[in-house]
């Protein structure tokens, strides 16, 4: 169930200010959109590649807020400091180095000053990397905390900042899982800190990043 784990994400990433003008490239089928929408969120746009992802948005009440575009058409066509916030949810694994690298320097340009850049994607740095990076046979890549603030603060982000992807607490069975994981994720870290000494890796096998630009 993705509700409890967008809503939270809004909750706690969103702008108070619900006249932020925000972007989401690579939306799907608007399920993010839809539930900030829900939340009193007023100026949404998303974009996405697949038209039959773009008709089950519409079928949301999305059809004014969603279209269908290439993500780099739209940014290349949208002004300097358009948006205060711009969101890519498991969007940038299925990139080549190349091609991320032109999407992060217009993602720059496009976001205001103080913008907000939220994404999501696999975590290399996970015990579960396998499952992830090649379970979609279009992903091209995968991240660390640090490979991840590498590529954004060359492009002049700052501030960059790494969630786990843990489960989200909306029931029992979710919270034995949660209560599971906390388990577990003591016992990689432990492993980790008797190899290297650090002991501040994300170990869940997908991870949220924040980035804001100065």
């Amino acid at each position: 169930m993705r509700a409890p784990y967008l809503r939270r994400l809004i909750g706690i990433h969103f702008p108070e200010n619900h006249d932020a003008r925000m972007l989401e490239i690579g939306c799907g089928h608007g399920a993010l959109i839809y539930y900030a929408k829900e939340m009193g969120y007023n100026q949404l746009e998303g974009v996405d590649t697949s038209f039959e992802q773009v008709e089950e948005a519409w079928k949301l009440g999305l059809r004014d807020v969603v279209r269908q575009e290439g993500l780099m058409e739209t940014l290349r066509k949208s002004a300097d400091k358009s948006y205060n916030i711009i969101i890519a949810l498991d969007v940038i694994e299925h990139m080549t180095k190349s091609e991320l690298l032109d999407l992060v320097e217009e993602l720059h340009r496009v976001l205001c000053k103080e913008g907000k850049l939220i994404l999501h994607m696999p975590n290399a740095a996970s015990p579960f990397f396998g499952r992830v990076r090649y379970g979609d046979y279009t992903h091209e890549q995968a991240f660390t905390q640090s490979s991840l603030s590498q590529l954004l603060i060359t492009y002049g982000f700052s501030d960059v900042k790494c969630f786990e992807d843990t489960p989200i607490v909306h029931g029992a069975k979710s919270a034995m899982r949660w209560c599971l994981w906390k388990v577990m994720r003591t016992v990689f870290r432990m492993a980790l800190v008797s190899e290297t000494g650090a002991s501040n890796e994300i170990f869940t096998q997908n991870f949220l990043a924040i980035a804001n630009k100065d």
